[in-house]
């Protein structure tokens, strides 16, 4: 009879430990539109869901990823955590949208170097004064050469540290999109381990698209359209209630072929945009991975497998963790079950301040607390009875030498209080003068782009809104709506956008119709570029 031996598996079960105590750990994905808390424990069979459950925000607590109303956001927050009925207090998070950077770089530092390298990486690649944000590096598993560099604005970092210790939670991890795809996708073997795939994450306000290559992290790109663009649009057209659009996207309801067709066209626009971020990296993919709140919007599968003749399937966060009830809806949880696991194995970047973090055991007493494997067992019980042997009698001696240790001990802890205090002082004078310089950093670009714009702008040509979709201080993405008298003036208008020396790839995403105090006019949209 022949055996199959796999040499992973055999290594795993030696080094299984003796005694062991579980571990657990919250992941806490907070969005525009849902917040979502997923507890996993780890067990010696892999992980296991404790504990599972999703919120609905109310409106305009968050928009386009910045929190508006803080007190709301501390009360849906504390009283979700309670009706959850989970002890513990341990939490992953994550940082996503504007202010933050995660970028892979080539390099030949060494491994064992990269810690005293880090701070060089960071000014090489950071687009800001690193004294500015909160950065992290990591090894790509089985690429050596290859790091992920991660960054964040402090005010992000700081503002969302201080709205989870307000519920009372305690902040073990600050992790990003693409490492949270990426281990949840390792540990339910979602992605094959040869090959290139794309998994793409819709969310409430922005769909997260993460490149893998054989099974590491490669490239990331996140799309200014989520589940609220669908939302809003339905809301727009049919003039149906945002709350009553959500059973339509996740597949509940029936969809009439007018909303069918709303659906269509944002779903177009949302592959038009990966696609051009394929030919960009000139990446041919082999197979789509979809998650997110919106992986089951009728016709998105689909569409996709028609555009891109690849094989595109709906991934399951919980594929390999052992649940005691079916969850509706896994694909919502990708990225709080992301958290939990990236928490659990302490693994990629973390953006948490440094002064924030657990102290880290050593390594015995990590070895000690989580168990240990027999022939470490072993081993220690012989130091352990070498130790006692040669201890002999020597205690007198040691008392002596304890009563003079906390007299010292004493001392350094009256210093250490002291420290805390003007470390504290420290943290809020740097705190108060980061906020000044993001109130300085920029606005000249602002009024640049408004000047250009007003340069620009057709006759009889109205504008209803101009937002900002990410970027930089200098350069960044607009969305401009607005209306005209026919589509000649909407042509006209994209020709001088185009003309300009300032905006770049301008994209019209619709016109329309519509009547104004019975003035026929027409409606229109158009995504762009600005670069000062």
């Amino acid at each position: 009879m022949k055996m199959n031996f796999n040499a992973k598996k055999i290594k795993e079960v030696l080094t299984r430990p003796i005694f062991y105590t579980a571990k657990k750990i919250l992941g806490l994905d907070i969005g525009s539109r849902f917040v979502k808390l997923v507890e996993i424990e780890q067990t010696l069979g892999g992980y296991e869901l404790k504990n599972i459950g999703i919120k609905e925000l109310p409106l305009d607590v968050i928009v386009d990823g910045e929190v508006m109303d803080t007190d709301t956001l501390v009360d849906v927050i504390t009283s979700f955590v309670e009706e959850c009925e989970t002890e513990e207090k341990s939490v992953a998070l994550m940082v996503s949208g504007r202010d933050v950077l995660v970028k892979a770089i080539e390099t030949e530092i060494k491994e064992r170097e990269l810690s005293k390298k880090k701070e060089d990486i960071a000014r090489a690649n950071i687009p800001y004064d690193i004294e500015d944000v909160c950065f992290d590096t990591m090894v790509l598993k089985g690429a050596p050469g290859n790091l992920v560099m991660a960054a964040a604005k402090n005010e992000k970092i700081y503002s969302l540290l201080g709205i989870v210790q307000e519920v009372g939670l305690t902040p073990v991890m600050i992790s990003t999109v693409p490492i949270v795809i990426e281990r949840v996708c390792e540990t339910n073997g979602l992605v094959p381990e040869e090959g290139v795939y794309m998994v793409v994450s819709v969310g409430d306000d922005r769909t997260d698209v993460v490149l893998m290559r054989n099974g590491i992290f490669e490239k990331y790109r996140d799309v200014g359209m989520g589940v609220d663009t669908y939302l809003k649009d339905i809301a727009r057209e049919h003039a149906i209630p945002v709350d009553e659009g959500v059973p339509i996207l996740l597949g509940e309801e029936a969809v009439s072929k007018g909303v069918t067709k709303t659906i269509s066209t944002d779903t177009r626009s949302i592959i038009k945009q990966i696609t051009g971020f394929l030919k960009t990296e000139n990446a041919k993919c082999d197979g789509i991975i979809l998650m997110g709140e919106g992986a089951t919007i009728p016709g998105l599968r689909d569409a996709f497998e028609s555009s891109m003749g690849v094989n595109c399937k709906i991934g399951n966060p919980f594929e390999r963790i052992s649940t005691k009830e079916t969850v509706e809806l896994p694909n919502r949880f990708d990225v709080a079950t992301g958290l939990a696991i990236t928490g659990l194995q302490r693994a990629g970047v973390n953006l948490l301040p440094v002064e924030l973090r657990p102290k880290e055991e050593k390594k015995i007493l990590a070895t000690l607390k989580g168990g240990f494997p027999l022939w470490a067992g072993v081993i220690m019980f012989l130091v352990l009875t070498l130790v006692y042997i040669m201890a002999g009698f020597n205690i007198r001696d040691t008392r002596t030498s304890t009563e003079t240790l906390k007299i010292q001990q004493k001392s350094v802890r009256e210093r250490m209080v002291l420290l805390e205090d003007l470390k504290d002082k420290r943290r809020e004078v740097k705190k108060r003068i980061q906020i000044m310089q993001g109130l300085k950093g920029g606005k000249y670009s602002r009024v640049k782009f408004m000047d250009e714009m007003n340069r620009i702008i057709p006759p009889y040509t109205w504008l209803t809104l101009l937002k900002e979709e990410g970027g930089g201080k200098k350069n960044f993405g607009v969305l401009i709506k607005g209306m005209t008298g026919s589509n000649l003036g909407v042509s006209e208008f994209l020709k001088r956008l185009e003309n300009s020396p300032h905006f770049s790839g301008v994209e019209l995403s619709y016109t329309q119709k519509s009547q104004v105090r019975g003035v026929d006019v027409t409606e229109f949209e158009i995504r762009t570029n600005f670069q000062e």
